[in-house]
C-alpha cells in the first residue's frame, strides 16, 4: 500500500509543478491558487483513502485481474487460452481489454492484489482532473470557472465511485473527461495535432466499454459533422482521423463480425478475434425477450428512476440518491444544456451537447443501471459546472461551490459509514477472504471454499494452461461458473465425504454439521469467514 500513496504523491509533486511552470496560476491570486489545489487534492483524497479496504472485492474486478495476471505473464486470454485477444473471454460472454491491459505493467512488476489492480485505475481518475485543471489554466479560464469545473469533476460521486474499483468499464469517464481536457485546448489553441488526439482518446475508449459503442458511434459521427461544417478541422485532417478510426478499430468491428455473423474465432494477424461463448445482448438489450417498441418506451421511466434516484442496483456504482448523478446536479445540468444552447459555435459547447445526445440510443435500449450509464456523467457534469458559472455574482458561484462540496460531505459519510458494512461485505466479497486463500495455498492441500472460482485465482493465480489441464469441463454460457480446479473446491454446502487433509474456508452462517461429523474444527475465526481442519 505505501507505494501506492508515494506514486500518489510523487504524480501530486510533478501536477504542481506543472500547473505552477506551464501555466499562469502563479499569477493568479492567492486565494484562488489555495481553493483550487485544495480542491485538486481533496479530489485526490477521495480517490484513494482507504481504496483498498472500503470495499470488498467484486467478482468482474477479480476476473479483470486475473486476465490482466495473464496478460503480463503470458500474454494469454486466460479463459480462451488465445494470444493478443482484442476482447477477452472471461465468463464466456467477454470482457472489454483496455483496462486489464494497462493494468498489466502493475501486475507485472507489484503482482497480482487488489491495491495492485486498482492502483491504474485510481491514478487515471487524479490524473484526468489534474489535466482538466491544467488545460483550463492554459486556455486562460476564469478564476471562478476553474474553481466550479475543477470542484464538479474532482468531487463528483459518480467519477469518485469509478475510480475506486477496477471493474474494467470504470475506465469509460476518465477517458471522457480526457476527451473535454483536450478540447478545452484545441478549441483555444485550434491546433490541428489536438483534433487528432481528440478522436485518438474516442478511437481507444471503444475498447473499454462496449455498452457505449452506440453512444460513440454517434458522438463520433456528430463530432466530425459538426468539426466539417464549421471548419474546424481541414479536409486533410478529417481525412487522417478516419484512417486512424480504421486502423484502431478494426479488429472491434471484426469481432462483431465473428459473433453475430460467421460464428467461428478467427486469427488476423497475429491478433485473436475471440468468438465468445454467448452474447449479453440477452441481458442488456431491452427488446432481446420482445416488446420491441413498446419495451423502449418502457425503459425510459427505469432509466428516470436510476438516474433520479440513484437507483442503479449496485451500491458499488453508485449509493441511493446520489448514483452517477446527485439530482441537484441532474438539474443544474438540465439548467445549463438550455443556457448553452445559445452558444453552440464553441466548439467545446457544441461537443458537450452532442455527448449529451449521443446517449439517447443507451438510455432507450440497454437496460438501466449506473454502470450502463456512465457515458451521461461527463456531459452532464459540464452542463451542471456551465450553469454554475453563469450565475451573475459571487455570492451565488461561492453557494454553488459550497453546494457541491456539501454533495461530497454528505456522499463520504455514507460511503465510508453509512454504506461501509454492506460495501465492505454484505454486497462484495471480503477482501479477508484473499488473505485466507493466500495462506491455505501454501499447504498445497485440497481447499473447499463458498466463493466463485474469481476469488481463488486472484489470490492464488496459477498458468491457464494448469487450470484448463485440472479445472472441470464445462458447457458454454454466459456465466461459466467452474465447481473444481487444481487444489480448490468451490462450494455452496459441505459436502459429506472430505479428504482427511482437507481445508474449509467456509462463510459464517453456513451450517457445519457436516463438517463437525467428520472431525473438522474450527482453526482460525475472522469477521466474515472460518477456517476449519481435522
Amino acid at each position: 500500500m505505501i507505494y501506492a500513496y508515494l506514486t500518489t504523491c510523487l504524480i501530486l509533486i510533478v501536477a504542481l509543478f506543472c500547473l505552477y511552470r506551464f501555466t499562469d496560476l502563479k499569477n493568479r491570486p492567492y486565494v484562488f491558487q489555495a481553493i483550487l489545489i485544495f480542491l485538486l487534492a481533496l479530489s485526490t483524497v477521495a480517490r484513494i483513502y482507504q481504496y483498498n479496504t472500503t470495499m470488498g472485492i467484486d467478482a468482474d474486478e477479480a476476473m479483470g485481474g486475473v486476465n490482466s495476471w495473464s496478460l503480463a505473464h503470458y500474454g494469454l486470454d486466460y479463459f480462451n487460452n488465445t494470444s493478443h485477444p482484442v476482447y477477452l473471454y472471461a465468463w464466456g460472454s467477454g470482457m472489454n481489454i483496455l483496462y486489464p491491459l494497462l493494468a498489466a505493467p502493475f501486475v507485472k512488476i507489484f503482482g497480482l492484489s487488489i491495491v495492485v489492480y486498482r492502483l491504474p485505475m485510481i491514478l487515471i481518475g487524479i490524473i484526468s482532473i489534474y489535466f482538466l485543471a491544467f488545460t483550463m489554466l492554459k486556455s486562460q479560464w476564469s478564476n471562478w470557472a476553474l474553481i466550479i469545473y475543477t470542484a464538479a469533476f474532482g468531487l463528483s460521486t459518480g467519477l469518485i465511485t469509478t475510480s475506486r474499483w477496477a471493474v474494467e468499464s470504470n475506465l469509460f469517464p476518465a477517458l471522457m473527461v480526457t476527451t473535454v481536457s483536450l478540447t478545452i485546448l484545441f478549441t483555444h489553441f485550434k491546433r490541428q495535432w489536438l483534433f487528432l488526439m481528440i478522436n485518438l482518446v474516442l478511437a481507444l475508449s471503444a475498447y473499454a466499454y462496449s455498452n457505449n459503442w452506440f453512444f460513440l458511434a454517434f458522438l463520433v459521427l456528430g463530432w466530425l459533422v459538426y468539426s466539417g461544417f464549421h471548419q474546424l478541422a481541414s479536409i486533410r485532417t478529417i481525412i487522417v482521423t478516419l484512417i486512424g478510426y480504421l486502423v484502431i478499430d478494426w479488429p472491434l468491428a471484426l469481432f462483431m463480425y465473428v459473433n453475430y455473423i460467421c460464428h467461428h474465432q478467427i486469427n488476423v494477424l497475429g491478433l485473436t478475434i475471440t468468438k465468445m461463448a454467448t452474447s449479453r445482448g440477452g441481458s442488456q438489450f431491452v427488446f432481446s425477450n420482445g416488446g420491441g417498441v413498446k419495451a423502449i418506451f418502457n425503459n425510459l421511466p427505469k432509466t428516470l428512476d436510476v438516474l433520479l434516484a440513484g437507483n442503479g442496483g449496485f451500491l458499488k456504482s453508485g449509493l441511493p440518491n446520489y448514483g452517477i448523478l446527485p439530482p441537484l446536479m441532474l438539474l443544474a445540468g438540465l439548467t445549463g444544456l438550455i443556457l448553452i444552447c445559445w452558444h453552440l459555435f464553441d466548439p467545446l459547447h457544441a461537443l458537450m451537447v452532442i455527448m449529451l445526445m449521443a446517449n439517447l440510443p443507451t438510455v432507450l435500449m440497454i437496460v438501466p443501471n449506473n454502470t450502463h450509464l456512465n457515458a451521461l456523467t461527463v456531459p452532464v457534469l459540464y452542463l451542471a459546472s456551465y450553469a454554475f458559472t453563469s450565475i451573475p455574482t459571487h455570492w451565488l458561484k461561492s453557494g454553488a461551490l459550497t453546494l457541491i462540496i456539501l454533495i461530497f460531505t454528505s456522499f463520504s459519510y455514507r460511503y465510508l459509514v453509512t454504506y461501509h458494512q454492506d460495501l465492505t461485505a454484505n454486497t462484495e466479497t471480503p477482501t479477508e477472504l484473499i488473505v485466507l486463500l493466500k495462506s491455505a495455498n501454501k499447504t498445497k492441500h485440497p481447499i473447499y471454499v463458498t466463493t466463485n472460482y474469481t476469488f481463488t485465482l486472484f489470490s492464488n493465480p496459477i498458468s491457464p494452461s494448469e487450470f484448463h489441464k485440472t479445472a472441470a469441463k464445462v458447457s458454454p454460457a454466459e456465466f461459466i461458473n467452474y465447481p473444481y480446479y487444481a487444489q480448490y473446491h468451490l462450494i455452496s454446502d459441505i459436502p459429506q465425504r472430505l479428504p482427511k487433509n482437507a481445508i474449509l474456508i467456509i462463510r459464517k452462517g453456513t451450517n457445519l454439521s457436516n463438517a463437525y461429523q467428520q472431525g473438522f474444527h474450527v482453526q482460525k475465526s475472522n469477521t466474515y469467514y472460518q477456517e476449519l481442519t481435522r
